[in-house]
Parts: structure tokens; C-alpha cells; sequence
């Protein structure tokens, strides 16, 4: 890369000392001055000199908790995105639905990504609705969560589950009908790859759809983000993407504690300052907005919790926690001596007192306590003033999710 000094409108720079300057010159990929036109000029005399034309020029932005891979795939074509942002309601999605099934054989599995039953105002389908509408089609629409996926009966005996139910794998449950069959949802995870994994597989390739969400994702400002739920399965994908010479975003990651691999480092081609395994993630309880969220009072009952088909008095409470606290300790007594820094996905008061709980005794058991561990709690949503100050004392930080209150309240 030839050096340049490039000029913009403004260049904000982060710095109390030189808050704003006039241009920024790179040399090899890597800031080498900061200031003024000439003062750039000075450090690099031979640098061709670049007018942005940009009002203002200034650090990227970091995304502390995304998945863009798996985001790009769920989201871009030929996967379907009835997200509420795009389609507000119940009668969009349904036209979706529609010209999709037109648009497609009748053999061809479809993915659909973005089902909200709060703002789509309407509860989650199961298989006999979706059935109603897909017929014998394989079909399988994710909630906008990821925390929750709906599917036909032909995705059932594709995979043989309308013969022999699944038990439901660690961290994940599925939805099941009184005698024990599946009723054609299911919540967490490990029940969302396993039901649309296959799907996903013949979508074709995923690094386009990865690379068109790695482009929005830049063109809004980030050149930092993470996947907070890597698998060694999408390890050859990021590598694809970081190797593309106009690749836009550094990703670090945190393997899930489900893979067989967690405790182990992971090597990628491209280095550590494009890809790193940063740690390990995982989830005490489930989505606000799902209804599994382990919280120690009820889902307030109003119109928009009974269009959602969320029930106060069943919705929530300890039955959403995902692990037992002797699990989270297994998995702390692998991942902690091996050095990676920890990620629980916590929403509900009771999932953020059990992470609490289980980072203050594992800090202590391995030696780590007063350490610069940075240990994350991931979203909070039901979090008080005590949970903060608790974290806090334990040098926990806490990775908020303020899009949760923005969208849903």
C-alpha cells in the first residue's frame, strides 16, 4: 500500500489533546501522523495527498457483540429476511411467505429470518400453522432473536423426528405436544443449529452472503466487531473473508462452550489482527422477547404480551435457565485455566445472580480474583442496581444491549 495523506472536512480524533485536525497520514496500512496538512506532509513528504471529500473522518466504530457470518447467512439472499423493520406485520410476512413459495420449486427448503411476536404482534407459529401455509415443504423461520425456531412437520421427517423425538441437547429445549412429539418450535442454540443446519447447507455460498453483511456492517461505521457464538464450523468462512484484500472488519471471537473444542486456541491464516479467538461464550437463559428469560417476577400482561402469546404465568421464571449452576462450573474449570476470558449471555434477575454467582466462585477457585480478568456479562435486560454493583466488585464488565430497549421497550 503507497503512502497517502488523506484530507476530510474535519478529522475527529479521540484525542483530548488534539481533538479535531485537518488530515491523517498512513504509511504501510498503519497511521503514521496525525494533524495538520503540512505537519502530515512533514512525515511523509512522497505521500500522495487524498481528498475524501467526507465532512469528517474518525475511528471506526466497535461492535462488542454481533455474529456477522451466521447474521449474513440468516439474512441475505437466498435466505429470506421478514425481520419487523422490513415487514411490520403479520400480513407482510405472509405475503413474503407467498412469493417465496412462488419464486421457488416446490422441492427447494426454505429459510425464513426475523419473526418477532412482539412487533410482528402475534405468538410464534408452531408446525400445524406453518404446514397450513407451506404444505409439505421443508421450511424453517427463525425468530429474530436467534433464540428461537419454528418449523414444518416436512422438516420433522426429514429428519426422521416425527418417528423418534430428539431428546433436548444441553443449553436448548424443544417445544413438544403433550405425548412428547414435537410441536414444531424450538428455543436456544444448540436446537437452532440442529434444526436448520441442514438447511443452511444448501443455500450456496456463504461467503457472498457474508461478505454483503461484512458491506452494511462497514458502511455503517464499524471496522471492529465479534462473533459471539464461533464454532470451528465457520472458521474456514472468516478466514475467506479476512483474506479478501478489501476485507472491511476485524472480527474477534468466543467460541461456544457446546463445541467439543472450547478450551482449545484456534490458529487463523490471516493472523491476530484480523481474526483471534478472544474466549468462551455461554447462555444462562434465553430472549425478553421470546418469553425465556430466567427472571424472579412475572411478564407484565397487556395488550402487546397477549398479542405476542407471552403468559405471565407461564413465561419466564427458573425453568428458562439453560444450565444448572454445577454446569457453568464445569465449563469454568475447563475454560478458566486455559486462559480465555469468559461471555455469559444473561437477561433475567435470576440468570445475572447465577452468572454473578458463578464468576465470584470460579475468580476465587482458580486465583483470579482482583485480576484484570475481563470477564463479560452479555445484555442485562432484567438487571437492578445491585447486579451492577456486584459486577463491578468483581471486575465484570457488562456488555449492554440497548437496541433491546430502543426496539422493544
Amino acid at each position: 500500500m503507497s503512502d497517502r495523506i488523506i484530507k476530510a472536512g474535519t478529522v475527529i480524533t479521540m484525542d483530548p489533546a488534539l481533538p479535531r485536525a485537518e488530515a491523517v497520514a498512513v504509511s504501510a496500512g498503519r497511521i503514521a501522523a496525525v494533524g495538520t496538512l503540512a505537519q502530515c506532509h512533514a512525515v511523509l513528504p512522497g505521500a500522495e495527498i487524498v481528498d475524501s471529500g467526507a465532512a469528517a473522518l474518525l475511528p471506526g466504530l466497535v461492535e462488542p457483540h454481533s455474529h456477522p457470518l451466521m447474521s449474513g447467512v440468516a439474512l441475505q439472499q437466498p435466505a429470506v429476511n421478514i425481520t419487523p423493520f422490513k415487514d411490520p406485520d403479520w400480513s407482510a410476512v405472509q405475503e413474503v411467505f407467498a412469493a417465496t413459495m412462488a419464486a421457488t420449486p416446490p422441492g427447494t427448503p426454505l429459510l425464513f429470518s426475523g419473526f418477532d411476536a412482539l412487533l410482528h404482534q402475534r405468538p410464534a407459529p408452531k408446525a400445524d400453522e406453518l404446514d397450513r401455509i407451506f404444505g409439505d415443504r421443508v421450511v424453517a423461520v427463525v425468530d429474530n432473536s436467534g433464540h428461537g425456531v419454528y418449523f414444518t412437520t416436512a422438516l420433522m421427517k426429514s429428519k426422521g423426528w416425527d418417528v423418534t423425538a430428539p431428546p433436548d441437547p444441553v443449553g436448548g429445549r424443544f417445544g413438544r405436544n403433550p405425548d412428547g412429539s414435537l410441536d414444531g418450535q424450538g428455543f436456544e442454540l444448540p436446537v437452532l443449529f440442529a434444526v436448520v443446519g441442514e438447511i443452511m447447507a444448501t443455500l450456496g455460498n456463504p461467503l457472498v452472503a457474508g461478505a454483503k453483511y461484512y458491506a452494511e456492517m462497514a458502511r455503517a461505521g464499524y471496522t471492529s466487531t465479534s462473533d459471539m457464538t464461533f464454532d470451528l464450523a465457520l472458521k474456514a468462512g472468516y478466514e475467506a473473508l479476512a483474506a479478501a484484500p478489501s476485507c472491511p472488519l476485524r472480527v474477534s471471537m468466543f467460541e461456544v462452550s457446546t463445541s467439543d473444542t472450547y478450551t482449545e486456541p484456534v490458529v487463523f491464516a490471516a493472523g491476530d489482527e484480523w481474526l483471534v479467538k478472544q474466549g468462551v461464550k455461554l447462555w444462562t437463559d434465553g430472549s425478553p422477547w421470546v418469553g425465556n428469560i430466567g427472571i424472579s417476577f412475572p411478564y407484565l400482561d397487556t395488550e402487546a404480551t397477549r398479542r405476542a402469546g407471552i403468559d405471565p404465568a407461564t413465561a419466564g421464571g427458573p425453568q428458562s435457565m439453560n444450565y444448572t449452576r454445577a454446569e457453568l462450573d464445569a465449563v469454568l474449570d475447563k475454560a478458566v485455566p486455559a486462559g480465555w476470558q469468559i461471555a455469559f449471555h444473561s437477561n433475567g434477575d435470576l440468570a445475572i445472580d447465577l452468572a454473578l454467582d458463578a464468576y465470584e466462585a470460579a475468580l476465587t477457585r482458580h486465583g483470579l480474583a482482583g485480576s484484570d480478568h475481563r470477564w463479560r456479562i452479555e445484555h442485562l435486560g432484567g438487571g437492578i442496581r445491585r447486579h451492577f454493583d456486584r459486577a463491578a466488585k468483581l471486575g465484570v464488565y457488562v456488555s449492554m444491549a440497548p437496541f433491546q430497549y430502543y426496539y422493544w421497550g
